[in-house]
């Protein structure tokens, strides 16, 4: 904040040196004053990325199924169901591991990787392509858009690659 303030500050007094002739000299001189210097963000060690993942799906019943269901009973009937017939996991949800796993080694931020569809992931090359992103609005609406790009494209869409996976020699 205060790096903010002197940026504000300094521009305004180089306003009056420079254009209003008000000043003989601007005394915002402060090396590295209007820089910001964030902390570093903490990151997980990647044993503890491999927990998170196995761990972020415990739970008591599994909430997948192709069907909406009007009612809270009406779903847990259906999800019973599954349970006894074996097609359903009962006590791990295996959906938000390959989140997770995405997240910490694709580098992706979390709007990325929520909009991920199926056929964004390529199975045999081992990438994923980022083509869409939600970010949210200050009210707290959801909007489904582009993705954030550094690299300049003219769409935002990048590839990321798996890193377990050695690259190709071309030809």
């Amino acid at each position: 904040m205060a790096a903010k303030a002197y940026r504000l500050l300094r521009a305004i007094l180089t306003t009056a040196v420079d254009e209003d002739k008000v000043l003989p000299a601007n005394p915002c001189r402060v090396k590295g004053a209007g820089g910001e210097h964030a902390p570093e963000r903490p990151v997980l060690a990647v044993a503890k990325v491999f927990k998170l993942a196995d761990r972020i799906g415990v739970r008591g019943a599994m909430r997948a199924h192709p069907e909406l269901f009007t009612t809270r009973t009406e779903a847990e009937r259906a999800l019973w169901e599954l349970l006894n017939q074996g097609q359903a996991d009962g006590d791990r949800d295996t959906r938000f591991h390959a989140l997770v796993l995405l997240a910490a080694f694709a580098s992706l931020r979390w709007g990325e990787v929520t909009a991920l569809r199926r056929c964004d992931l390529d199975m045999t090359a081992g990438t994923v392509r980022v083509r869409t992103a939600f970010t949210e609005r200050s009210n707290g609406q959801m909007i489904l858009g582009l993705p954030k790009s550094r690299a300049g494209l003219p769409n935002g869409e990048r590839t990321r690659r798996d890193p377990a996976r050695p690259r190709r020699s071309p030809g």
